[in-house]
């Protein structure tokens, strides 16, 4: 898994933020953490790297005058849920690094922070750089999702929010796809958290239905770690969605996108030859807002998995935190 989160700033022209200023803003924006200058690494204000310390930790931000190289899959996905993003994308000339430094001090009572912890911080220090340099098009988290200025200084404010208002479409995105007459999701970025991504492939579902499992899902899974999720081998019966089973299985993707927890359905009722040609951007089914997706419902049912007389495994429903495979209903405002 990653261990150090890094964003990418792409800017209009070659610029840093000045520090006073980010400084205030990243007071205003999240007051109960302290935000001061470094003392034990200051700037050197020639547009080398700028260090501000959060608390016992120390954020920087290096400056790089020229783009980031151009990743065609990256900013299509982007554009399911942002169609500006390739237009965002080649305006930019220059970009700003952003990563945590650990700690601000050589202090052994000072804990390292792991990389939700990590993530969480460098969150709420990019929404801050947004809101305080002029000339943001865009953002890019861990070299695979990008995100418009807006999105990131709306949900940014959240960073340090518990599950379920972490803001975790941020992070990572959901891409569709069709398996003969299925449609299918699955995750980019999850792993970084996780150590796997979601490869969900339920018959029966429409586009709406498909994005917001996936999304409670990695919701759960981000804000309670993947120790407390979905076993591999686990099989949830149906229900008043799905009238078939669905299993449970922590495999290697079919997507060479590396480990993953697979939802499928157990009974392949259609008999067909499974393919996988991916959805092609944007067309009325995709579902390109956040809210829709990153903001869904979040009013999660818990499948407590126990062990009938049989030995076959079956679920009990219960109002709780742990997400099943139902999602909520509603209508994209797209």
């Amino acid at each position: 898994m990653t261990t150090i989160p890094v964003a990418y700033i792409l800017l209009e022209d070659a610029r840093l933020p000045d520090e006073e200023t980010l400084i205030r803003t990243l007071r205003a924006r999240h007051p109960d953490l302290r935000w001061s200058r470094s003392t034990v690494a200051p700037s050197d204000g020639a547009g080398g790297p700028m260090f501000i310390r959060a608390g016992d930790h120390l954020m920087t931000i290096r400056m790089m005058p020229a783009p980031i190289p151009f990743d065609q899959q990256l900013w299509q996905r982007a554009s399911w849920l942002w169609p500006e993003a390739l237009h965002a994308a080649g305006r930019h000339r220059a970009h700003l690094i952003v990563s945590p430094m650990g700690p601000a001090e050589s202090n052994a009572g000072v804990k390292a922070l792991g990389f939700a912890e990590n993530a969480r911080l460098a969150t709420a220090f990019v929404g801050a750089v947004v809101a305080a340099l002029p000339g943001v098009v865009a953002v890019v988290w861990l070299g695979n999702v990008g995100r418009s200025p807006e999105m990131w200084l709306e949900q940014s404010r959240s960073a340090f929010a518990p599950y379920p208002d972490q803001p975790f479409a941020l992070w990572m995105e959901i891409v569709p796809y069709r398996s003969g007459k299925t449609i299918g999701a699955y995750t980019v970025g999850l792993s970084a958290f996780t150590g796997r991504e979601i490869e969900f492939e339920v018959d029966g579902l429409d586009q709406h239905t498909v994005t917001v499992r996936v999304a409670q899902l990695s919701a759960y899974l981000i804000g309670n770690g993947p120790d407390d999720g979905p076993k591999s081998g686990a099989v949830f019966e149906a229900d008043s969605e799905i009238d078939h089973r669905v299993a449970v299985l922590h495999r290697n993707s079919r997507f060479n996108i590396g480990p993953v927890i697979s939802f499928s359905s157990l009974d392949d009722r259609s008999g067909r030859i499974r393919t996988y040609p991916i959805i092609p951007p944007p067309s009325p089914g995709i579902i390109r807002c956040s809210s829709c997706w990153a903001r869904s419902g979040f009013s999660i049912l818990q499948r407590q998995r126990t062990k009938s007389g049989s030995g076959r495994i079956t679920t009990k429903q219960r109002s709780a935190s742990r997400p099943s495979i139902k999602a909520s209903h509603g209508r994209c405002p797209a």
